[in-house]
């Protein structure tokens, strides 16, 4: 077995101890939901660079006081990590792969989950997980670090390719569908896109 083969595996069996997704795709033959077999989603996601994407995304939320407050607030990461890992693993693979209904179902989910998350940061800001600006700067920094991943462990991916996974073609994938949403990889900037970049927390010499 190959080195990535192990790899994979071995993150795959991580990730397997709590809610199975697609447990009910078989029962919706012939939808592939959002994206399908021949989109560049179905590619990168398949791909075990994905965790080490998924890795980055976190470091770059939580760059963001509200998203960091919120999740150190509300969330079970430190008592239960792997089981917050992998329901967003569920979340993201189901979005990713399941049929229309179990992405909605799964949407709907998420937003009863984070209708009763709200706060204050240590900066002493509001934050709310319904926010749109919030969601977007949650789901673009995914987008971003899985593209980023891909490209960087696996192979480079062209500019209409690579866009594509920022242009899917339904707005309930973004969770939240009146925020900002890129107009493609190349020019996702995340770090300059206002007003995200007055609101994180970023040293004088850089990112972290």
């Amino acid at each position: 077995m190959r080195l990535q083969e192990r790899l994979t595996s071995s993150v795959v069996r991580l990730f397997s101890q709590g809610e199975r997704p697609l447990s009910q795709t078989h029962l919706y033959p012939g939808d592939t939901g959002l994206f399908g077999p021949n989109s560049v989603s179905w590619k990168v996601m398949g791909d075990v660079a994905s965790f080490v994407g998924g890795v980055r995304a976190l470091l770059l939320q939580a760059l963001h006081p509200e998203v960091a407050a919120g999740v150190a607030d509300h969330s079970e990461y430190e008592s239960d990590p792997l089981g917050r890992l992998n329901r967003t693993s569920s979340f993201v693979t189901t979005v990713n792969y399941g049929a229309t209904r179990e992405v909605d179902l799964a949407i709907q989910r998420v937003k009863q989950a984070h209708q009763p998350v709200s706060g204050f940061s240590g900066r002493g800001i509001a934050y709310s997980a319904s926010d749109p600006s919030l969601g977007a700067w949650v789901q673009n920094t995914l987008t971003d670090s899985f593209l980023d991943a891909y490209q960087r462990f696996c192979c480079p991916l062209t500019r209409p390719t690579s866009s594509s996974k920022s242009n899917p073609k339904s707005d309930s994938c973004w969770v939240l569908p009146n925020f900002h949403k890129p107009q493609g990889s190349f020019d996702l900037g995340l770090l300059n896109i206002p007003p995200w970049r007055s609101q994180l927390r970023l040293k004088r010499h850089g990112i972290f």
